[in-house]
């Protein structure tokens, strides 16, 4: 029978690693408890919050409501089309080592995206993006429950509304739905496949490898840079990469580009991305601290907290952001989602 738990501490639930309680928490693990908490009061009604992998999340109190943590299993090769497998991957599958396992079977294309924390079913919602891959370019579609209705629903590809950064999922129907699979279209490893390694950073690394590129060396090198940039959520607390690089116009890109010749910035679809690591960097705000939480000596773009609350964090954060907009008039938006 399914266990509703609670007051139960989300301490071990997030990476930020902020010590609130969830008034109710209950974990699923197949689709016939997910039926079965459908027809209980509790569902009816609290609020609720899914949890995936927990990672991208700050809660800024305790949770009022219903938690509930997503741990369904499971891989299933769907079938294949010429060079193309489609591979269904269940929710609560760590999403790391769902990169490890398709590398190990030779399907290519999201070796880029080796440790980044939170698990399959999360990784659609936010759109996970790492060194010119996102993993939209490969989701086929989308299954899970409109928790609403309480019925089954599948989002194909263009449904799920991807952008940077971003999905139909994130906004549009935040909490409202639940992810249980998501269907991904992988390619088939060949000798004509072609890696995509233009980043300053995995070009010096590339340098150390004598030996031809494979998708396991490849995503070794990316979790090697990873490593070296990113603190340990397990011993720190941090959520990876806080706020998404800002989409700036022509305009305004040529006037900072006259006080900022060493600007970093790529072409965007409605203008210029620009990196909002570096204006942190150049706005003296690496390593910054307020004594409890703070950004990263290693990457600015990193917020970490060291045992503070949500209220030390979002210090932090408003005043990283009132001062690169006195600086730059950019605006940081976080990737992080509030609760």
């Amino acid at each position: 029978m399914l266990v509703i738990q609670k007051d139960i501490s989300l301490l071990s639930y997030n990476t930020f690693q902020i010590d609130v309680k969830a008034k109710y928490f209950v974990e699923i693990s197949t689709i016939e408890e997910l039926n079965e908490l459908f027809a209980m009061d509790v569902f009816k009604q609290e609020k609720k919050q899914i949890l995936g992998g927990w990672a991208n999340i700050l809660f800024t109190g305790d949770f009022e409501g219903l938690v509930i943590k997503v741990n369904i299993k499971g891989k299933k090769v769907e079938g294949e089309k010429e060079n193309q497998v489609f591979v269904k991957v269940a929710a609560g599958e760590n999403w790391s080592d769902f990169v490890d396992y398709a590398n190990a079977c030779w399907w290519a294309g999201i070796e880029n995206l080796i440790a980044i924390p939170g698990n399959v079913g999360t990784a659609p919602i936010s759109n996970i993006w790492a060194y010119g891959v996102e993993i939209g370019d490969y989701v086929v579609w989308v299954e899970g429950y409109d928790l609403q209705t309480r019925m089954f629903k599948q989002f194909s590809h263009d449904e799920c509304k991807f952008a940077y950064r971003s999905s139909i999922f994130k906004y549009d129907l935040r909490n409202q739905f639940l992810v249980t699979h998501v269907v991904f279209a992988l390619k088939q490893f060949d000798e004509n496949y072609s890696f995509n390694l233009n980043y300053p950073d995995v070009q010096k690394q590339l340098k150390s490898i004598q030996q031809p590129l494979s998708l396991s060396s490849v995503s070794q090198i990316i979790s090697e840079i990873r490593t070296s940039k990113l603190p340990d959520h397990t011993k720190i607390g941090t959520a990876g990469s806080f706020f998404a690089n800002p989409i700036v116009d022509q305009e305004q890109y040529k006037d900072l580009i006259k006080h900022y010749s060493q600007l970093i910035s790529y072409p965007a679809p409605h203008g210029i991305k620009l990196s909002a690591g570096q204006l942190i960097d150049l706005a003296w705000l690496k390593g910054y601290s307020n004594g409890k939480a703070g950004t990263s000596p290693q990457h600015a773009l990193i917020v970490t907290n060291q045992w503070g609350t949500a209220q030390d964090v979002l210090e932090v954060v408003d005043y990283i952001q009132a001062e690169i907009l006195a600086k730059f008039w950019v605006d940081l938006i976080p990737e992080v989602v509030y609760v």
